[in-house]
Parts: C-alpha cells; structure tokens; sequence
C-alpha cells in the first residue's frame, strides 16, 4: 500500500498480516499517517499486525497501532512518531464521483491487549507521543521491544508492560521526559548505544521484582529508578547523575536490593549526590568520585544483575548476566572504587552502613584513588546510625607509597572495625573516627595506618586494637568522653603494639571520662611525646622507646560532604599537659622499655608546676629500664596514695622538681 504523502487506516476483525513470506526491504505500508486496528483474539487463531517471523515493514512518519490479544510485529524503515492519528477517506461512487468524506475514528499509542509481544524496531528515530492522560506504549501481558537501530529514541509518554519484559534500545541517545513500567518480575533493560540516557525530573523506571539495567555511552542522568530486584547503572564514558538539580533536595533518586553503579566519571556530583535506597551496593567511578545519600542503611559488597533481554521477535532468552565497563567475568561488581583523586562520599540519613569485602577478595570494601597514583578522601557517614566496617577503607595504592586522600568515618551511634585492616592512607593522609553518641571499637589485631595523624572521639569507650603513623611527625588523639581507652587484646600481660605515632616528633594525647588502660592490660605505645588524662579511673600505660610527658594538641582536618577538606573542618584537641588521674582513686601507670622518661611541666603557657598527678588514694608507678629525668617543676604527685620512681639507668630530678 503506498500512499506517498497522504494518510492509511487498516481495520481488521482478525489479523493484518505481511503478504511477503518473509521480512524484507520493502515497504508494505507507504504514508505520512498510518492507523493500524486489529481486533483479533486468541480464539480467533490470529497473529496480531505482522508476526514473530515476518514483521509488517513501514515508512510512515506518525503511526498508531490496536493490536488487540495477540502481539504487535513492526519494521520500520526510517524514523516513526507513535501518536494520535484521523483518516479522512472520500468515497468513489458508480458515477466515478466522490462522495463526503468518511472520517475514522481518533487512535493513539501502541498497544496490545493480551499476552502478545509488542515489538517496534526503526531505522530512524523513534519519538513516543499522544496525548500526557495515556501510555504511549502498553502491553496487557506481554514483552516490550522499542528499538531505533539508526537513531535516537524520545518518550514523551510512558511505555507500559502489566508483567512482560521490556528492552528499550537506541542507536544514540534516549530522552525520557515520560517513564517505562512493568510489574511482577519482569526485567527491564534501557540502553543508549552511543549517546546519553535522560531522565526528566518527573520520569520514572520501575519494575516489580524484577531487574533493571540502565546502559548509556554518555551521560545516564536518573530522576526516579525502583525494583525490589537489583539496579544495575553503567555511563561507559561519562557520569550517572541526579536529574533533580534544586539546592538540597532530598527526592530518592534509585532504590533497589542490589544497587550497581559504574561510570567512567562521577556517581552523583560534590554539589548534587544520588539519593538512594538500597540493600547492598557496589559502585565504581574513573574521575571525581562517588557521591551518594543512603535513606534507610546499606551494606558494601558485590552486586549481579541479570535482565531478560526482548528480541526482535518478542521473546526473550534465560537470563543474561549483564556486563559492564568493571564488572568481573561472573558479571558482578564488587566494593566502592574510584580513579585517581577521585573521592568517595557515602552517606546515610537512617540506619547502619556495613563495609563488606566484595566477591573479589582483597580485603577491600572501599578504595579511594589509584593503586599506584594518586589518592582521593573518603567520608563514611551514618547520621542517625553505626558504621561497622569488615575490610579495609583504602585511600593508598597496594603499596601505600603515595600521597594519600583523607578518610573520616562518623557512626552516630557507634563505629567498630573488625577486620585485619580498618583504615590505610598513603604517606600524607590523616584519619578521623566519631561516633557522637556510642563507642569506637577496634577488634584485637585490626590496623588503623596513616600517613597523617589519627584522631579518634567517642562519647562512650574507644577500644584499640593497632594505629599506626608512618609519617616522622603524625600524631595520635583519642577521646573516649564519658567511658574508658582500652586494649581490645584483653589478654592479661600480652605486649602487642597499640599506637604508633610519628618517630621523630609524633605525640600522643589521651583523654577519657573513666580509665585509660587497665591494671592487667596496659595500653602499649611508641610515641616521643605524650599527655593522658583519665576522669574517673586509673591511667595504665606501657611506653616502647622513651617518651616525654609535655603538652600535647593534634588537629586534623575532616573531610566534607563535598569530598574535600575545608579549613572550617579542622577539628583541633586543645593542648593537654601531664599524666592526670582526675576523679575517684586513680592510679597512674606509666613503664618505658627502652631509652629515657622525661617528665616535664609541659609547654609555656600551659605550666602548672605538675608533670603526673594521681587524684585521691591513686598510686603513681614511673619505671623505666633505661633513665628517668624529671625537668624543672615537674613535680610527680599523689593526693594521698603511694608513689614509686624506678629506673634501671639514671634517675635524675633537677632542681624544683618535688615528687610527694
């Protein structure tokens, strides 16, 4: 049928088939506007417009299609608009006169009202339209296949599948102003061969249980994404990001079980983060970093995604693991990683964030920056939760020689690190750990190493396992408020290194509300300078090198939601002087196995004429197998306890320097 420019309606109570046997070239319907109404059913024995084997071949620019019960089969040939078509006709008579004109009724959309394919392939653009009050595409019950194999694809109105599989594919970009739906768990995959993939901010993809893979060469910017199935996002060469661009919005961008992300360049943006709800993530992003608002808490992992994909003959094969641009061979993604510089910045506003090693088994659950270039900051923040973390956060390469970003983990309710390694940066960065309103607790043996200084704040206990600074100048501050420091190697009289500072001027500033160390476990520590004070409990230390008891401030600088360090982030432990005992009996305990304790009454201007202080009955012990001098008005007191100075070297106390 060719009607060059002008318009075609075909209505049949069956079928409207292709008369070629098999699909070709040619054109079996020519128009400017073609009206298609087949009102065939099951019973009926037909087989829709076109068929599995043989698609009805079009060149139309506008088409509108009623398939009816049994599927849709159309080629085509150029680009096609799917919208609201009227066929005017005008009878001939006997007479070779034309008679009025004969108007078909108004018609729009594709679809199809049973469990019959709806298949739609152009070698043009494909451009979904009608009417805002209707789907532009549904099917009752069957899969769905929209693809432009030459061009772009524009839903202006929604695609609907009520169960079926749906693949919506494009040779270039695809613009969703409107959404695609389908329930129940049928997958659905949306792919942009070689462009963008655009969500409008009033745009939305769903599926029931089903998954969801989302596929573009450019850019993949998502508004509303939802399945209880897992959420697969992968911007081959550019950045998946937020569709909603107002200042702090908070409208939850993608939710799903497992939530894949990967993208050449950034997941969500320093002033624009993806908001998402998710079961168990994994993300990857080449430059800027990863940036993403969790609603309701998540674990850190590895995430598989398999959809099913929608053929040119509607059906669709088993399952396809998806692949991507970092998946493993088995299709799945494992950890949050980025590229060099690149930062990491997850939050949640409710429940826990749990960091897991993924399938791949590095021991990895968050890696910031190349392995061996340079490193990104990394923020864990759960605002009204505990963080728990399993593997290592990682802003160094393997070898830890390079810069190293920043890392800052805030747990509101607790933060606790259970693995071989909690935190690693490179030769510069620094590490800070809160937990506003519960406790700090490494298990025994797990490692905090920083380039930078360490600065841990616990309202309740800080239970340390190993921190170390590799820098000559690093530092250590832990702040325990209201409870204790303690060894979380609770075995009486083992001698296992707890805190590292910097060999050549690191300090080591201790404060808690109850004790620090424990008369049967001593907190074991290398450091050259040091200060403690313990509230309301005995303070038990056993120093390696020697040490100097002065006054001792560490600041480190947090790092923002923005992934970067801002000077109004520094956060700065105020200089403290001496060995204190502050509350109740406390005893003070303090060995050196090597090299001289020096006492001294701290830095000018925070002078006391004290250098160690037991309050009440507290006892004081000051042994050393080397020497042990006591500067000008360092003065080694106890209210009313005993008080023992032993030193295997010399033992000197100049002048002022009274111990009673």
């Amino acid at each position: 049928v060719d009607a060059a420019s002008g318009d075609v309606a075909v209505t049949a109570g069956i079928d409207i088939v292709d008369g070629d046997l098999t699909e070709d070239a040619n054109a079996d319907i020519t128009a400017n506007r073609l009206r298609l109404t087949a009102a065939q059913s099951d019973a009926a024995g037909g087989i829709g417009f076109g068929s599995v084997l043989n698609a009805l071949e079009t060149q139309v620019a506008t088409l509108t299609a009623s398939a009816g019960t049994r599927g849709l089969f159309l080629a085509e040939r150029d680009a096609v608009a799917i919208d609201s078509v009227t066929v005017n006709v005008r009878l001939v008579l006997a007479d070779g006169t034309a008679a009025g004109s004969t108007t078909s009724t108004a018609q729009e959309d594709l679809t199809a009202t049973g469990s019959g394919a709806l298949v739609l392939r152009a070698g043009g653009d494909i451009t979904v339209g009608g009417t805002a009050a209707t789907n532009g595409v549904t099917s009752a019950g069957g899969n769905v296949l929209l693809e432009s194999t030459g061009g772009a694809l524009v839903l202006n109105t929604a695609v609907s599948a009520a169960g079926g599989h749906v693949s919506v594919r494009a040779a270039t970009r695809i613009d969703a102003v409107a959404g695609i739906a389908t329930s129940g768990s049928g997958t659905l995959e949306v792919v942009a061969a070689n462009g963008a993939l655009t969500q409008s901010a009033t745009s939305a993809f769903t599926s029931g249980s089903g998954d969801i893979r989302l596929q573009a060469t450019g850019n993949v910017t998502l508004a509303r994404v939802s399945t209880t199935g897992n959420l697969s996002v992968d911007a081959n060469a550019g950045s998946i990001l937020d569709a909603d661009t107002a200042a702090n919005e908070r409208v939850l961008n993608l939710s799903a079980n497992g939530l894949r992300l990967m993208a050449a360049g950034s997941v969500g943006t320093a002033a624009n983060a993806l908001e998402i709800d998710a079961t168990t993530l994994a993300a990857y992003a080449g430059t800027t970093g990863v940036f993403l608002l969790e609603s309701n808490g998540l674990t850190v992992g590895t995430v598989a995604n398999a959809i099913r994909q929608v053929g040119a003959d509607g059906s669709v094969g088993a399952a396809l693991a998806t692949g991507g641009s970092r998946v493993d061979v088995a299709g799945n993604l494992s950890d949050i990683v980025t590229g060099a510089s690149a930062h990491v910045v997850l939050q949640s506003t409710t429940g826990d964030l749990v960091l897991n090693d993924g399938g791949n088994a590095d021991g990895v659950a968050i890696r910031a920056g190349n392995v061996d270039g340079t490193s990104g900051n990394v923020l864990v923040e759960a605002l009204a939760g505990a963080v728990t973390g399993n593997a290592d956060i990682r802003s160094a390469g393997t070898s830890g020689a390079n810069d190293g970003g920043w890392v800052t983990v805030k747990g509101s309710t607790g933060v606790r690190f259970t693995g071989a390694a909690g935190i690693t940066t490179g030769i510069l960065g620094a590490v800070n750990v809160e937990s506003a309103a519960g406790s700090i607790v490494q298990a025994s043996g797990n490692a905090i190493t920083a380039g930078g200084s360490v600065r841990l704040v616990a309202a309740q206990d800080v239970s340390v396992g190993v921190i170390t600074v590799t820098s000559s100048g690093g530092s250590v501050s832990i702040t325990a408020s209201a409870g204790s420091i303690l060894d979380a190697d609770g075995t009486a009289g083992e001698s296992a290194l707890n805190i590292t500072t910097g060999t050549a001027s690191g300090s080591l500033r201790l404060k808690a509300g109850a004790a620090i160390g424990a008369a049967g476990n001593l907190l074991e520590t290398r450091t050259v300078n040091l200060s403690a004070l313990a509230g309301n409990g005995g303070l038990f230390l056993a120093e390696r090198d020697g040490v100097n008891v002065t006054t001792v401030s560490v600041a480190v600088q947090a790092v923002t939601a923005t992934g970067a360090l801002a000077a109004a982030s520094l956060s700065t432990d105020a200089g403290q002087s001496d060995l204190r005992t502050a509350g109740g009996d406390g005893s003070i305990v303090l060995t050196n196995a090597a090299g001289t304790l020096t006492l001294t009454d701290g830095a000018s201007g925070a002078t006391d004429g004290v250098a160690v202080s037991a309050n009440g009955r507290g006892n004081v012990l000051l042994q050393s197998a080397g020497a042990i001098a006591l500067a000008d008005n360092a003065d080694v007191l106890s209210g009313s306890g005993n008080i023992s100075i032993l030193a295997t070297g010399a033992l000197s106390l100049a002048a002022g320097a009274d111990v009673r």
